[in-house]
């Protein structure tokens, strides 16, 4: 088992970034902003890209090819995992048994098994994890959470969230189904684990459909799906997400209690007496697909923080997984056409 660092520690946590792509560069910046981590190794399955990633930040850290030479440094406490899809679930048993905290980039496993695997491994090692759903760490989010938390929306009757991101250009291993599965995989769990965060509720039954855009687009799946959903209070909802289709960047919420109303930044309470219309929150929401906008700051800090005092975090690994059973029910749904209960 990994032991936690001290918080009174002056040693900086020791992070290497696996991947060298466009998440990564996020990630990268966000340690190197850090004052209790240290980015000591960066690797990739090819050089190139890691030396330029580095050139680009002024570093000079050594350059892995390969995973294992990578975790058998003695300096690498937390490995940051930014590979290919179809690559996490392996990745994070390996960093796992060789006792390394692990920062995982959605999705975190392609199908159940992988998931299972998964999780065993690090509760043998007993490593810290965070997956990558860095959207809790968004003002708005954060915001939306605190009011359900303190009732002012009372009891949630609907729960529905939407993730639609059309971009004309991806990596082919997004376009792929063996090596991305679904849009839910792609990105539109991030609107799932989002609306679970902030409702505080779980899904207990799904029914899925697809429309079949994608092969217009270069994809071998559907690339549009919603799906009618069941809460654990009994409301209900859907979910929808599209990463194909003329749309910009959509990221939407919608909360429906017996008290109040939130639709992202929309806010409609009975607490307010004569307030006939909806009032905006002054915060910023999930608006970009683009990971310049994204708030790895704050996801960053809860990392280091949880393997500097061994905090379990709110989204580690087998909280992940209760949002990656419900895209894999929703896909099951879909291909079977019938409604499928959770947890799997």
């Amino acid at each position: 088992m990994q032991d936690s660092l001290s918080a009174t520690d002056n040693r900086s946590v020791g992070v290497a970034i696996w991947g060298a792509g466009w998440v990564a560069s996020g990630h990268l910046s966000a340690f190197l902003a850090h004052p209790h981590a240290e980015v000591v190794a960066i690797g990739s399955r090819r050089e190139g890209p890691c030396r330029a990633l580095l050139a680009s930040h002024g570093l000079d850290i050594p350059v892995y090819t390969n995973y294992d030479r990578l975790l058998d440094d003695s300096r690498v406490d937390a490995v940051v995992i930014c590979t290919p899809n179809q690559l996490h679930a392996d990745e994070t048993i390996r960093a796992a048994r060789a006792g390394k905290h692990i920062l995982i980039e959605k999705p975190v496993a392609l199908n159940l098994e992988e998931l299972r695997a998964a999780q065993a491994a690090v509760r043998a090692a007993g490593v810290t994890t965070v997956a990558g759903f860095v959207v809790r760490w968004t003002p708005l989010i954060e915001s939306l959470k605190q009011i359900v938390a303190q009732g002012d929306l009372g009891e949630i009757y609907l729960a529905n969230a939407a993730y639609w991101s059309w971009r004309s250009a991806r990596p082919q291993f997004q376009k792929s189904r063996a090596t991305a599965v679904s849009p839910w995989l792609v990105g539109g769990c991030h609107a799932i684990d989002a609306i679970r965060y902030v409702s505080g509720l779980e899904v207990t039954e799904v029914s899925g459909f697809a429309s079949p855009a994608g092969p217009a687009y270069g994809y071998d799946y559907d690339c549009v799906q919603a799906a009618a959903v069941q809460w654990s209070n009994g409301a209900t909802g859907t979910f929808t997400t599209a990463i194909v289709g003329h749309t910009p960047y959509q990221f939407d919420l919608d909360l429906l209690g017996s008290k109040g109303t939130a639709r992202n930044k929309k806010l409609y309470l009975d607490r307010l007496p004569g307030d006939a219309e909806f009032f905006e929150l002054p915060v910023t929401g999930q608006d970009s697909s683009d990971v310049i906008h994204h708030t790895f700051g704050g996801e960053i800090d809860h990392f280091v923080r949880c393997v500097r005092t061994g905090e379990r975090s709110h989204i580690d690994l087998d909280d992940a997984a209760r949002t990656h059973e419900i895209a894999f029910a929703i896909e099951q749904s879909v291909r079977e056409h019938r409604s499928v209960r959770l947890p799997l």
